[in-house]
């Protein structure tokens, strides 16, 4: 058996500020371990369990031959049907098995040729392998020796001296991008140079960024097999961030960097590792239908919510672009007369999603991705995934599983559900230290997911808005600039300091039920400090200020603006229905700019402070981000539009 990984992915896709290279590095790492892994099986003469999709005028060329791909719906290698069988592969990850190889040398020689195919098309790129041997197919445990090979593999990893890259030597021009000595010119790209920069300095790059600009077209070609609407209804895909961030009527050009990680989806490949090593360690076939099946429907779902969320933007630009004058809105960017989607997609085709669109649209885009991922197929049931177990060992796995059971055979904790981050930055911002803040949110959303519901079947969002740059970890920079501290002589008694007033109500919950934190909150509370007069602007920066002054500010400006501007009362926020919150009968009043606790339950320490979390203001989030938060109208055609979107087809140009 053989497990081979990718590593240092984040530096490799992210360390550039150029989204062509960014895009290029993460269709790179893809091919890595599936298109070029398949067809290394391949060229080595091994019969295998993958099947070639790709266009038949295509299928000799080996840079498009695996492309598209599929599993083998038949045949199985202990049966003598295969020579090499690809348990599952994706996410820079391939898991294999080779038969009649006792001494692992025809695995050996595949991670050879896999390594000279990426040295020559993915330099730059690290590539691990490692090995484990195993004798009677019907004796192996093999979630036990997959887990054996995966400690190899890290301990392959750890004992790898730290790279120092050999530098110019005779070689003294550097890369642009990288730094690195330059190798070529973007005028020797052929048809993926860069036009405006030939003949200049900033012409010269290294193999490393040839190869991500060369992979980059890969990469638009299964944009338009993926999304085929979006050239059919006229627009182009963007990898330039400044035009992608540049809205018609704005003086400045934001993008949003988005990274949306699946919830509680490594707990459900454990606990069926764990089931068959302990329970059905002489099942191995079983066992390989349930972790590929649950890997392609994990892929399959987010692919579809992807989808989804794309016609979605696509139906709301095409509506905008129907409307009447002077409520007709052009919300995406012109270059030259192209019309640019603004949204592009870069990890993509698992559960770890990124992607960059207009500033504007980043919180709408990732709400809406959320939404599809939670409203789309339900992950398979244990029905399903032990299909290759008897009935009555299916019914003994359910008992095996204990708490586990759940996660695959409740409807509701069998949703896709998902944690986004998104960093709302200009699009000159490092993109590198954009994406970690990103990641960072994303986590943040976690954790509130966490504290809420320990079985994390439940989606949330977080964001950061910056104008200029970012100093510190996200905690850092929240206790700094989102935080107004004011005496309470209720906190006092309990906690021996004075109340920390929290100006932003974010990390939201999608779902309502658990808090008055929660993604429609938001929304109610944008469209509620929307005055009609044109003044409103001005308005909103002074509650900012006032906000920023705690709740005595609020009060003064609510005396002076209490006509003007209609603030939140008390019904706005009642108690949660479900979780922690619930069960501890927390009542939440309004004051002074706050949603403060109505009484002090009596409780642990622990749920105390996640109470007291809950003392946040519902009005910061929304008015930071007055002018970068655009919404899907849903007008009545957008969801016939939006099945149309679905339904499309690409064209035989589009595929050419």
């Amino acid at each position: 058996m053989t497990v081979v990984t990718t590593a240092g992915i984040q530096g490799y896709i992210f360390g550039s500020n150029k989204l062509r290279e960014n895009i290029g590095a993460s269709e790179l790492v893809l091919r890595s371990t599936t298109t070029w892994a398949f067809q290394t099986l391949a060229d080595l003469q091994e019969t295998f369990n993958i099947v070639s999709l790709t266009l038949t005028s295509e299928n000799n060329d080996k840079e498009h031959r695996f492309a598209n791909w599929a599993y083998q719906s038949t045949g199985r290698i202990e049966e003598g049907d295969y020579s090499a069988e690809v348990i599952y592969a994706g996410g820079g990850n391939t898991l294999l098995l080779f038969r009649d190889d006792p001494d692992c040398q025809r695995a050996k020689n595949f991670v050879y040729q896999l390594s000279l195919q990426m040295l020559e098309h993915a330099p730059g790129l690290d590539l691990y392998a490692a090995h484990q041997p195993f004798g009677n197919w019907h004796e192996v445990n093999l979630p036990q020796l997959i887990d054996q090979a995966i400690k190899k593999l890290a301990e392959i990893r750890s004992a790898r001296p730290t790279a120092t890259p050999l530098l110019g030597l005779s070689i003294t021009a550097a890369c642009t991008s990288t730094g690195l000595p330059a190798n070529t010119t973007h005028d020797t790209l052929g048809d993926d140079g860069d036009e405006d920069k030939a003949g200049t300095l900033a012409d010269l790059v290294s193999n490393q960024v040839a190869a991500k600009w060369k992979a980059s077209k890969w990469a638009k070609e299964r944009l338009r097999t993926e999304f085929p609407a979006v050239p059919a209804k006229g627009f182009d895909w963007s990898d330039d961030l400044d035009k992608l961030g540049k809205l018609p009527g704005r003086d400045e050009s934001y993008v949003a960097v988005v990274h949306a990680d699946g919830n509680g989806m490594g707990r459900r490949f454990l606990a069926l590792g764990k089931l068959f090593a302990e329970s059905y360690p002489d099942r191995p076939r079983a066992y390989i239908h349930a972790v590929r099946s649950l890997s392609i429907s994990v892929r399959e779902t987010a692919l579809a919510a992807l989808k989804k969320m794309v016609c979605t933007l696509l139906a709301e630009l095409l509506y905008q672009d129907q409307r009447p004058e002077p409520d007709r809105q052009q919300l995406y960017p012109v270059d030259n007369g192209r019309r640019l989607f603004p949204f592009r997609p870069i990890v993509f085709g698992g559960d770890d999603v990124a992607f960059v669109c207009s500033g504007a649209w980043g919180l709408s885009v990732a709400h809406s991705y959320l939404q599809a991922l939670e409203s789309g197929v339900l992950l398979p049931d244990l029905d399903t995934l032990l299909a290759g177990l008897s009935a009555a060992e299916r019914q003994k796995a359910v008992n095996s599983l204990g708490v586990n059971v759940d996660i695959f055979q409740h409807s509701e904790k069998r949703k896709p559900f998902a944690c986004a981050g998104i960093a709302i930055v200009k699009s000159h911002y490092p993109f590198f230290q954009a994406y970690h803040v990103a990641e960072e949110l994303a986590k943040s959303a976690k954790q509130r997911v966490h504290a809420l519901i320990p079985t994390k079947t439940a989606s949330a969002i977080d964001w950061h808005f910056t104008s200029t740059g970012l100093h510190g970890s996200l905690k850092e920079i929240r206790q700094r600039e989102y935080t107004a501290l004011e005496r309470d002589e209720q906190v006092s008694q309990l906690l021996n300091e004075r109340r920390r007033y929290n100006l932003i109500a974010r990390p939201l919950m999608l779902n309502s039920a658990y808090t008055w934190r929660h993604w429609d909150r938001f929304v109610q509370e944008w469209r509620r400090l929307e005055p009609d007069k044109d003044d409103r602007h001005n308005k909103l920066i002074a509650l900012r200020e006032a906000l920023r002054a705690g709740p005595s500010g609020v009060r003064q400006f609510e005396a002076v603006q209490r006509e003007a501007m209609r603030l939140p009362v008390k019904e706005d926020f009642p108690p949660a229905i479900s979780g922690p919150l619930a069960e501890g009968k927390v009542a939440f009043d309004w004051q002074d700019g706050w949603v403060t606790l109505a009484k002090m339950p009596d409780t642990s320490s622990n749920k105390l402070k996640l109470q007291l979390d809950e003392i946040r203001s519902p009005l910061f989030d929304p008015i930071e981000v007055e002018d970068q938060f655009l919404q899907f109208t849903n007008h009545e055609d957008a969801q016939t539009q939006i099945a149309h979107c679905l339904e499309t087809e690409p064209t035989a140009e589009e595929e050419s």
